[in-house]
């Protein structure tokens, strides 16, 4: 005879219907289950391959990173505008000015950068006409 008792979790019992169509019911309920979780479970191979994968993805991000041309540089606002600090804000225009003429995107429109650059010079100039701006970067 079948025995139709079946233990859940945290000991309880569970009895089943023991008809003959509840009986493939359950069991059909049970394939469905077991197939699919069949098709997400990775086997260890599988997760090795993945884990490869990312690991050599971050690799390449760092090497890129490490490679990579551009200035990490600290904010140089007297730098970028070419001139001495300590500068007075005519200084500063007048500087901003022959910058921003000479760096403007619509000057050189084959070079993808220009608008970097320009943004960069319009920053450093926020920055050194702003007298809270200049105190804190002058400050730190």
């Amino acid at each position: 005879d079948h025995d139709n008792r079946e233990h859940a979790p945290l000991g309880a019992t569970v009895r089943h219907c023991a008809t003959s169509q509840m009986v493939a019911k359950r069991r059909a309920a049970e394939s469905t289950v077991l197939s699919w979780s069949r098709r997400l479970s990775f086997t260890r191979q599988g997760q090795l391959a993945i884990c490869l994968v990312l690991w050599t993805c971050l690799w390449k991000a760092i090497q890129e990173v490490q490679q990579s041309p551009g200035e990490l540089t600290s904010f140089d606002p007297y730098r970028i505008l070419e001139i001495d600090r300590g500068a007075d804000e005519r200084t500063i225009k007048k500087a901003y000015r022959k910058m921003s003429l000479a760096t403007h995107p619509d000057k050189d429109k084959d070079n993808p950068l220009a608008s970097v650059v320009f943004l960069q010079v319009t920053r450093a100039y926020a920055a050194l006409t702003d007298d809270a701006a200049r105190a804190n970067y002058e400050k730190y």
